[in-house]
Order: structure tokens, then C-alpha cells, then sequence
């Protein structure tokens, strides 16, 4: 076996037929089971927990997290279905994150501090925990996304939004209200790590809710908060992936209303070209 990065390369030669088909039988399993597995996986510890699993012969591994949340990939974090004034919404718990400090010193750090503690966080959360539910058959590319979102509560953070152009839990674009900070924001991920492409003060009042909108044309991207604040930017190569809900650390929030429409897409064909099968 040769190993690189996340390439594998391998061969086994020289066994018998019943060994050979032992092989093959094991190895499709493992194909069969572990198709889009990369959008469900957040650590190392999940990893392992699959691994036994499959020599269990339990071969259902994103059949787990659908139980909580049926239609989504979410086997990070504590996401649920919920009611809200008669309607189904989608919830994500940060009350179960246990947190480095306590609620009181946090808010007396704040008080004392102001905006350098802030900025000490802010650096601190560079590689933190990002709970995301990846919607089931979202591929998307040019178009509008939309969603309503309610941050209700949180020690250290509060911060929701909508995920886009996303190809595993690691690599993708938000679009997050963050309460706690009062801005507007839009973030890339790259292998786990944050890092902001464009921000706008807004007042986020907690217990409110707020309507976030995509809109992907090619490179091109225009996020807002539906009736308030809105931004633009450039992506260097064109935006595609699958789409999901995105929390931050200990937030808890609430979410309902998620919808995609590609017709932005379908507008763009040329008259002479087929659609795509």
C-alpha cells in the first residue's frame, strides 16, 4: 500500500480464489457504506467509531445521525427536530458543549476587557467546533439559498447560519449572523480553519428571527439578511458543493424554512445547449 496525503494506492497479489473473493466482498462493503461519508465525518474519533462498525458488520453508518435529523448528514454536534409556534423547526443544542471557561468569568472578562477579550477569542476560535447538518441530495451551484435563522442562546458564542459550496464538514463557505460580535459575515473553511472574506455590522437581537440569503452566480456571491444588511464577493474559481446549516462553539439556535432554487442556473444556458442528464 502507498499512502499520500489522502491518496491510497494498493495492491494485494499471489492468493488463492476464496481468499481473493474474501477480499473483494469486504472491499465492496466498504465502497458500498462509505459513499459520501467524507460530508459525515468530523474527527479522528468518529473514525474509529465507524471502524467498528463496519467489522460489526453494521454498515449504516449516515443512517445514525438521520435518526436525530431526518434528511441531513449530522453526526456533528446536538442537532434535533423541534416545534416553535406550531411549526417544525430544526434545533442545534451548544448547551452540551462543555466549555473551557465559565459563564461568569467569560462575562466578568468582558466587562474588563472589552474588545481585546474579544479579539482573544476571535483568534483563539481560529480552529474550533463547528457543528454542521448537511442537507441530503443539496449539490448545488448557481442560484439562491435561503433560510431562517434564530440564535436563542450562548455562554461564549452566538453565531448560526447557512453552509454553501461545501464539499466535506472541513471545506466550505458560511454566510453567519454572530450576535456576539454584531456583525454580518461571510467565511471560508479550508481543512477546518476560519478565516472571514467579508464582514458588516448589524445588530443581531437574540430570540429574533432572520432570513439569510445566497445568491451564486459562477464566482460571483451575494449574501444578505433578508429587509437588512448585505455583501458581495468574489470567490476565485466558481462556487459548487452541497448545502447545510452551520453553528458555532456553545450557541444554541434554531432554524426552518430552508430553500434552494437553481434557476439562476437554467437562465444562463444557451438556447442551442441540452440540459445537463
Amino acid at each position: 500500500a502507498d499512502i499520500r496525503g489522502d491518496m491510497l494506492q494498493a495492491a494485494l497479489r499471489g492468493l488463492d480464489c476464496p481468499a481473493v473473493e474474501e477480499v473483494l466482498d469486504q472491499t465492496g462493503r466498504l465502497l458500498g457504506c462509505s459513499r459520501l461519508l467524507d460530508l459525515a465525518i468530523p474527527n479522528q474519533m468518529e473514525v474509529q467509531t465507524l471502524t467498528e462498525m463496519f467489522f460489526r458488520q453494521e454498515y449504516d453508518f449516515l443512517d445514525r445521525s438521520e435518526k436525530r435529523l431526518p434528511g441531513f448528514y449530522a453526526s456533528f454536534g446536538q442537532w434535533s427536530l423541534s416545534e416553535m409556534d406550531g411549526q417544525e423547526v430544526i434545533m442545534q443544542d451548544g448547551s452540551f458543549m462543555g466549555q473551557t471557561v465559565t459563564c461568569a468569568l467569560h462575562f466578568a472578562a468582558s466587562s474588563v476587557l472589552g474588545d481585546r477579550y474579544q479579539k482573544f477569542l476571535e483568534k483563539r476560535h481560529a480552529q474550533h467546533y463547528y457543528p454542521v447538518a448537511v442537507k441530503r441530495d443539496s449539490g448545488h451551484e448557481d442560484g439562491r439559498i435561503r433560510v431562517d435563522v434564530r440564535i436563542e442562546a450562548g455562554c461564549v458564542d452566538l453565531a448560526a447560519g447557512l453552509a454553501f459550496g461545501l464539499t466535506n464538514v472541513g471545506n466550505c463557505l458560511v454566510l453567519a449572523v454572530d450576535a456576539a460580535a454584531s456583525e454580518l459575515q461571510l467565511l471560508e473553511f479550508v481543512n477546518n480553519t476560519r478565516q472571514f472574506l467579508e464582514r458588516v455590522a448589524m445588530e443581531m437581537p437574540l430570540g429574533r428571527w432572520f432570513g439569510l440569503e445566497v445568491m451564486v452566480s459562477g464566482q460571483e456571491i451575494t449574501a444578505s439578511v433578508v429587509d437588512g444588511r448585505s455583501l458581495r464577493f468574489t470567490a476565485p474559481r466558481p462556487v459548487s458543493g452541497y448545502v447545510g446549516l452551520w453553528t458555532k462553539g456553545d450557541t444554541t439556535a434554531f432554524f426552518r424554512n430552508l430553500d434552494m432554487d437553481s434557476s439562476l442556473r437554467k437562465e444562463k444556458r444557451p438556447e442551442n445547449q441540452a440540459p445537463e442528464l
